[in-house]
């Protein structure tokens, strides 16, 4: 479970990047957050991983502190950034091993049954990863974080620069892993897609967290037209 309360974050040159946020994502719940560049997304991802410290408010995952327990909160949580750190010149089961161990995993990991997880066969095993296109590279990233063992899965823009069958694909991958439990927040400029596979969406502007909509009154919204209007006032 993720879940800020009052969340804020002001910066030592007076920019409000994040205004007295508040959302919740239970387990089994896949979030969005939606909103121009500068909104305030990448700051709450930003407080939830302890990368900053909040001005006030508490950011919490499965209901412990992260400014309290910063370490217990880093091993419940894994993280896929839009740009992601692979290690090219390793295979994708050399990159599965390093980065389970980096995170303290230190049982058996079953390889094909993660990969097959994310998406990709067990033959791309000991390919090395700078042969792997994006949309590759995004889920053996996605593969990292389920080796990882942790339930709550942060991803900032997972779908840039991927094409529009590869960023479905992709998001159908986040679909099936919230039907196992897993608690998804993700931050995306991507509205049609995040149409079709959100619980909730949450648009922000100027720092603020300016509305909100569940999966049964997105099936009666035009999101668009209602990002538009909320992101224009």
């Amino acid at each position: 479970m993720l879940e800020t309360v009052g969340l804020s974050k002001t910066y030592d040159n007076g920019v409000e990047a994040l205004i007295n946020l508040h959302l919740r994502v239970d387990n089994g719940q896949l979030y969005c957050l939606v909103g121009p560049n500068g909104a305030g997304k990448s700051t709450t991802i930003s407080l939830f991983l302890n990368y900053i410290a909040p001005t006030a408010g508490a950011a919490f995952v499965d209901q412990i502190s992260v400014s309290d327990q910063p370490l217990h909160t880093r091993r419940r949580l894994a993280y896929v950034p839009e740009q992601v750190a692979l290690y090219g010149a390793l295979s994708a089961r050399q990159n599965l091993t390093f980065f389970a161990r980096l995170a303290g995993h230190t049982g058996q990991i079953d390889y094909d049954g993660i990969l097959d997880t994310v998406g990709l066969g067990a033959a791309v095993l000991r390919r090395r990863v700078q042969t792997f296109s994006k949309g590759m590279k995004q889920r053996l990233a996605l593969a990292i974080a389920v080796a990882k063992g942790a339930r709550n899965l942060v991803l900032d823009e997972p779908t840039s620069g991927l094409d529009p069958r590869a960023a479905a694909d992709f998001l159908k991958l986040l679909a099936r892993l919230r039907e196992t439990g897993h608690a998804i927040l993700i931050s995306s400029h991507d509205l049609f897609h995040v149409r079709e596979i959100a619980d909730s969406v949450g648009i922000m502007r100027g720092g603020t967290l300016c509305a909100q909509v569940t999966a049964s009154e997105l099936s009666r919204t035009d999101l668009h037209s209602l990002y538009m209007d909320a992101v224009a006032q």
